[in-house]
């Protein structure tokens, strides 16, 4: 049984299992090489589940961790160097990891400002499941 048993559940039962595509095990290995300490539980969701869209335009998840840089442009990530990303919601704001200490999430908003969530993956990405069904019901 998986971690994301109950998640992988909702997707095919609402229809959003095509949204999400499996990682290859070499590509998570490479992400694990790449990025010592990522935490477990974004890493059995990416082989579990994968990467994708939640919704039309409400949060996409990436296939691997992005390095500021690739977002934002080298000249402007100064501030944001300890940060890997993960998804984001379509309107300037990325979610990630800081790698500073324990792999804490974070958001980032179009200025750059850091929001700490203090939150795990887990909790994180059923929480976004939740919060897109419950908009998408009541429309």
């Amino acid at each position: 049984m998986g971690r994301y048993d109950d998640l992988l559940y909702q997707l095919i039962k609402n229809g959003l299992r095509n949204s999400f595509q499996k990682v290859f095990k070499r590509e998570i290995d490479e992400l694990i090489m790449k990025h010592p300490g990522v935490p477990t539980d974004y890493i059995e969701f990416l082989e579990e589940i994968g990467y994708g869209d939640i919704g039309e335009e409400y949060f996409m998840l990436y296939g691997s961790l992005v390095d500021a840089e690739v977002i934002y442009g080298k000249s402007k990530c100064d501030g944001l160097k300890d940060i890997v990303f993960l998804g984001d919601y379509y309107n300037g704001h990325s979610i990630g990891f800081s790698k500073k200490g324990e792999w804490e999430m974070v958001e980032v908003d179009n200025n750059q400002d850091i929001t700490f969530l203090n939150i795990t993956f887990e909790g994180f990405i059923k929480n976004k499941l939740d919060e897109y069904l419950g908009m998408r019901y009541f429309r």
